[in-house]
């Protein structure tokens, strides 16, 4: 059947193998696709002449990556998983350990450019369902119309990488585009799946899904509309009988709304600098926790009263899951009460002294209300720093948001409605200027690259004509 080599993407099935099959060049599927005309069965022939495969990556994802935190960084030890295409996946990747998924076990897989992992079958169906699916045995990231086609955007953009370690595949969506070859926004989305031992995915999780900056969600040939609206795409896992399997949610929407795990339509911001673990080993589904922080840790100050939150999503329809925690290390901390439902928000509070200075760890546990109820765990690491002082104020949350915070090495910049801010300056600890960013007139949104700035805490100053306002941010790594 299909080449267990690097040069992958050579044919293309649509769909699950079918005797009557109709055999379509590149440009015939395209112009099929485009008019809704493909027929059931269609097999695409990648014109490759015109294709070549890269020996390395060679560059970061635009707004970069981290050295910890969920995001692992594609370097020379990745491959690039298949040539730009619309609709293609890779052929059969042999896997040196074994990855269950809902008790069933896979030494092998296929990466599908649109947005998944499968198992036995590749897929290249760009309008995604909801799960349970009997069709599907997948792990899906982000299931929906990818194209890589425009090859404009520079090295390390519009591509997706893998790498094979003995426990564990990281595959990569750098920087994607959507049907039919858009690139005016683009995704940039990992997943890890594991033996269930390797640290990477912690927790004795198998599964993680990591997301940087989101900014579509459909193709045009899901009935999306400039990348939005249509068919909602899926981030999930799927074992393909009907039944077992897990959703953390369908986006089809401009915001950062979220409705729960089945609604069928949720905010694409909302993924926004996340991160999910999930555990596939056995049958049932243990809750899934998901959170926005760098490295699992954030960096207080004393005497600062913080607020932080995270998502508890019971895994399967028609289960609730409650959460709790505990942090010794601090006296003050407090979690809000949480209201058992499909998912959970859960907020925490913490107003360190100076006698807690260091480091101390929160442990959250989670748990459903299954028949034989099944629970998760998670653990955040807070750094409680002395308090930072540059004479300036910290009154901006009204002017402009900065996310995630702590950070590693990029955090997003969302000004406020009306605001007319023109710079943003950061500040070190001891006053000093370190970074200004020029904000362009009707600008509403500022990626902001941190590699250059040390570890800790700093102070964030928007100003613009008449307009000053401040917040605090901090590097974590």
């Amino acid at each position: 059947m299909f080449p267990r080599c690097p040069v992958l993407g050579l044919f293309l099935v649509v769909g699950l193998a079918a005797s009557a099959q109709t055999v379509l060049s590149e440009s015939e599927y395209d112009q099929r696709k485009t008019a809704g005309t493909l027929p059931d069965h269609p097999v695409l022939v990648a014109d490759m002449a015109k294709k070549s495969l890269k020996p390395a990556h060679p560059g970061a994802p635009k707004g970069g990556g981290g050295p910890c935190g969920c995001w692992v960084q594609p370097d020379a030890s990745y491959t690039l998983a298949m040539v730009a295409n619309d609709d293609l996946f890779s052929a059969a990747i042999p896997l040196p350990f074994t990855f269950t998924l809902f008790g069933d076990q896979y030494t092998e897989l296929y990466i599908n450019n649109n947005g998944n992992l499968s198992f036995i079958d590749p897929y290249s169906t760009f309008s995604s369902n909801s799960f349970p699916s009997a069709d599907y045995r997948m792990v899906a990231p982000f299931w929906a119309d990818v194209d890589t086609r425009d090859t404009t955007l520079g090295a390390g953009s519009n591509e997706v990488w893998y790498k094979v370690t003995p426990t564990a595949i990281y595959v990569n969506w750098v920087n994607v585009g959507y049907y039919n070859s858009m690139s005016d926004k683009l995704n940039t989305f990992q997943v890890i799946i594991t033996d269930g031992t390797d640290p990477v995915v912690p927790g004795g999780n198998n599964v993680s899904f990591c997301y940087l900056d989101m900014q579509w969600t459909t193709g045009a040939a899901s009935q999306g509309v400039n990348g939005f609206g249509g068919i909602s795409a899926t981030v999930g896992v799927n074992r393909g009988d009907g039944i077992s399997h897990a959703q953390v949610g369908r986006f089809a929407l401009n915001d950062s709304s979220y409705g729960g795990p089945y609604a069928d339509t949720s905010g694409i911001s909302w993924l926004d600098s996340t991160h999910f673990y999930l555990n596939t080993t056995n049958a049932g589904v243990p809750p899934i926790i998901g959170s926005g922080f760098a490295c699992d840790s954030i960096v207080v100050q004393v005497n600062s009263s913080s607020s932080h939150q995270m998502v508890v999503i019971a895994g399967a329809p028609g289960q609730a899951v409650n959460c709790t925690s505990v942090c010794p290390g601090i006296a003050s901390y407090q979690q809000v009460p949480t209201v058992p439902g499909e998912q959970t928000n859960v907020v925490f509070n913490l107003t360190p002294d100076a006698s807690e200075v260091g480091q101390h760890l929160i442990t959250f546990t989670a748990i459903n209300d299954d028949v034989v109820p099944l629970t998760s765990t998670y653990q955040v690491l807070v750094e409680v720093v002395p308090a930072l002082s540059t004479g300036l104020g910290d009154a901006g949350a009204e002017v402009f948001t900065i996310a995630p915070n702590p950070s590693v090495d990029q955090s997003i910049i969302t000004l406020a409605p009306g605001s007319d801010i023109r710079t943003m300056r950061f500040f070190d600890a001891q006053g000093r200027r370190v970074l200004d960013l020029p904000v362009q007139a009707g600008s509403d949104r500022l990626v902001v690259d941190l590699a250059p700035l040390a570890k800790g805490p700093y102070l964030v100053v928007a100003e613009g004509p008449g307009q000053r306002a401040a917040q605090r941010v901090v590097v974590s790594r």
